[in-house]
């Protein structure tokens, strides 16, 4: 226990404790305001809208683990989620075509002994030392004596710079490490019909929940 509490906190555990905290708070303000206890059975929109905040909390915090812990994304790395590999090469001045003007889109050249296999081009990646940068992946050209070339045109994290040059420190430089995913951290909750619209299929809109003193007693078979 004295090795682990002397480890310092990962990235991500000030984020869910503040996300925790305010959660907590929402639900005794609900149940200061006359707030209604919890239903026995949830309704089938009820139960679909928990199902899916565990499934996400569960996947975010896995997700979370691996750009917190180097070992973690190892892990990823070995399933061909995500790669590492050494800046070989940078454009950093690149600008491609637009719907209206050009777009400041730099292009940065990974060398990576461990191809990922799970990683297509066209497809977002993201940096867990560079989490607000994402980028796309141009190209995987396979290397004959083994590894590959990553080509990554980077979509962000440039000051907002419109044309180059791009602030220092923005564009990776060759020679630097890094570490590329595609696990996404980002959130798009799933839509669900309002309760009075429930379909037929799944018990069609639902009777009004109304409390009894029932509802205080526990069941422990």
């Amino acid at each position: 226990m004295d090795l682990l509490n002397a480890l310092p906190p990962g990235a991500s555990v000030a984020r869910r404790w503040d996300l925790d905290r305010t959660r907590f708070t929402d639900y005794t303000a609900y149940l200061a305001e006359s707030g209604l206890p919890q239903a026995r059975r949830d309704h089938a929109v009820g139960a679909a809208r928990r199902l899916a905040r565990l499934e996400d909390a569960a996947t975010r915090y896995a997700i979370d683990r691996a750009y917190d812990d180097p070992l973690v994304m190892a892990e990823h790395e070995l399933s061909g989620d995500a790669f590492s590999g050494e800046v070989t090469a940078t454009d950093p001045e690149r600008m491609v075509p637009g719907p209206k003007q050009a777009l400041f889109r730099p292009l940065v050249t990974l060398r990576t002994d461990a191809p990922p296999s799970r990683i297509r081009s066209g497809e977002e990646v993201r940096s867990p030392t560079r989490k607000d940068q994402p980028a796309t992946v141009l190209a995987i050209r396979e290397l004959p004596g083994g590894g590959a070339e990553v080509d990554l045109e980077l979509t962000g994290g440039l000051a907002r710079k419109r044309k180059p040059p791009a602030p220092p420190g923005c564009i990776p430089e060759p020679g630097e490490l890094l570490c590329y995913t595609a696990l996404d951290t980002r959130y798009s909750p799933p839509s669900f019909p309002e309760e009075e619209n429930t379909p037929w299929t799944h018990g069609g809109p639902p009777v009004p929940y109304t409390p009894t003193e029932d509802d205080a007693d526990e069941a422990w078979e």
